[in-house]
């Protein structure tokens, strides 16, 4: 039997004191991804590498954030995938 998100979401509220809601649509989780990705380029740029560089690091980001949304996609959305 799969865990639910609503146990794990309630074992780690107890833990961390965060509130949490009961459910995230799938569609919060991939509009998420731009502004992941957009806001990173000043954190990769201040480390003092090169605009090559750092154009290099971005990409690897985007496509790590964007792949780890497409597999957990399926899990998510469970049956009505």
């Amino acid at each position: 039997m799969r865990a639910t998100g609503i146990a794990r979401r309630s074992w780690r509220d107890t833990t961390d004191g965060a509130d949490s809601v009961a459910y995230i649509p799938l569609r919060h989780l991939v509009a998420f991804i731009y502004p992941i990705t957009a806001t990173i380029r000043p954190f990769l740029a201040a480390g003092g590498d090169g605009e090559e560089q750092v154009e290099a690091m971005f990409q690897a980001w985007f496509k790590a954030v964007t792949l780890q949304v497409a597999l957990w996609s399926q899990p998510y959305a469970g049956p009505a995938w």
